[in-house]
C-alpha cells in the first residue's frame, strides 16, 4: 500500500467570517452554536472540524 499524504484544505474567506464568531467563547462552544455554524458552513464541516479550528485559534490568541 502506498503512503498517501492528505492535502490540507484552506479555509475560505467566507468560512473564516463564520468561524470567527466562535472566538467569543473562551472555554466551551454551546451546542446550539455548533449546529448553527454547521448549517452555515455546509457538509465539509462537522463538529470535530469546527472544534479543531476554534481550539487552534483560541490557543493562538492567548
Amino acid at each position: 500500500m502506498q503512503n498517501q499524504s492528505v492535502k490540507k484544505r484552506k479555509t475560505l474567506s467566507h468560512e473564516k467570517e463564520v468561524l470567527e464568531r466562535l472566538l467569543i467563547y473562551k472555554t466551551k462552544i454551546p451546542d446550539q452554536v455548533y449546529q448553527e455554524i454547521e448549517q452555515l458552513l455546509g457538509v465539509e464541516w462537522n463538529k470535530k472540524k469546527i472544534y479543531s479550528w476554534w481550539n487552534y485559534h483560541i490557543k493562538k490568541s492567548d
